[in-house]
């Protein structure tokens, strides 16, 4: 058997299979989501049009592993609600919750695992962003929470199946 670095002997690539000449190039990741409030204090809209749409179009979504499908979007989601609960109702101590949301990094860097991926690197390069940002304040966290919330819409306005 040939070394799998070896070229194929009509030509058309090695045998271990890699990327094909006709392969669309991998997408790259949309710029980061900016949260910085305008002069008026409030976020900008296009966090949640421009930006957030950006990072949808990004994620591969469907029903086939490496893709997010929507048990996994409404877990992530989910579970960033229950933390938005909390600091409601525990208004001016958002560092108590701090941890709840850095968490959610954890989680994603599980979920993405290579051996059994459950959701697609794509997702959890978003909620990376979204977390580092979230964790700044809790007027950061709120605009998190609403991009997120974006996101899904976004997400099932373009037809994401239950």
């Amino acid at each position: 058997m040939p070394h799998p670095q070896q070229q194929h002997p009509k030509g058309g690539g090695s045998w271990s299979g890699g990327q094909q000449k006709n392969q669309p190039p991998q997408p790259k990741p949309p710029a980061p989501i900016l949260f910085e409030p305008n002069k008026d204090g409030q976020i900008h809209s296009t966090l949640l049009t421009d930006q957030v749409k950006k990072w949808m179009d990004y994620v591969p979504r469907g029903k086939n592993k490496g893709q997010l499908n929507s048990h996994q979007l409404r877990r992530f989601y989910g579970e960033f609600k229950r933390i938005e609960q909390k600091i409601r109702q525990d208004a001016g101590n958002f560092d108590k919750y701090r941890p709840l949301v850095a968490m959610i990094k954890a989680r994603a860097a599980y979920a993405v695992n290579p051996k059994n991926p459950r959701i697609p690197k794509e997702f959890r390069e978003f909620l990376d962003d979204l977390v580092t940002q979230a964790l700044k304040d809790e007027e950061h966290f709120k605009a998190a929470a609403l991009a997120f919330e974006a996101f899904v819409g976004y997400c099932y306005g373009e037809g994401m199946e239950e």
